[in-house]
């Protein structure tokens, strides 16, 4: 059996780098990565073609924007052709990305959607409380991205009170 270790990124597609590097940074906390690779390449090394340059023939898609979460690189590549936001939401969720975040955080927002809706973000569902077995509450809400993808917010509670790392109530942790 192979065993992996980690998620080493994720991509996301988006019409507008800018817009969307903007959303990442400032609504969801995400920092740019600089990439100091290359650095060490020796005069004139190419790079073997790539993939998605050949695909979708962008320039801009031939120089993503790296951005980190939680250790995890997230990677927004420029989309030749807009999504439709409506049927992502028709979707209901089943293609979306999840960010985790602190508890309150997530909760707050959850009970305050009017500031977020107030500063242009569309929320398709309306923010909920999960009730797992053993009565932990997680919180979670959908929020696009400018280019239509879906966003799932989470926040799972502490696992007690005393616990000052706050690690969560997470079933996986």
């Amino acid at each position: 059996m192979i065993s992996v270790d980690c998620i080493n990124h994720t991509s996301i597609a988006v019409n507008d780098m800018e817009r969307a590097k903007k959303f990442y940074t400032e609504l969801l906390g995400l920092k740019e990565i600089v990439d100091t690779r290359t650095k060490s390449f020796p005069p004139g090394y190419k790079l073997p073609p790539d993939p998605l340059f050949i695909t979708y023939g962008n320039e801009r898609t031939k120089h993503p924007c790296r951005l980190e979460c939680g250790g995890v690189e997230v990677t927004l590549f420029e989309r030749p052709v807009a999504l439709d936001p409506e049927e992502v939401i028709r979707s209901r969720g089943i293609f979306h990305y999840s960010f985790r975040m602190d508890f309150a955080q997530v909760k707050a927002m959850c009970n305050d959607t009017a500031s977020l809706r107030k500063q242009g973000y569309q929320l398709p569902f309306e923010p909920e409380a999960l009730v797992l077995p053993g009565g932990i509450t997680y919180w979670r809400l959908y929020i696009m991205d400018p280019d239509g993808n879906l966003i799932e917010i989470v926040g799972w509670p502490p696992q007690n009170a005393d616990d000052a790392a706050g690690s969560t109530g997470h079933p996986g942790k």
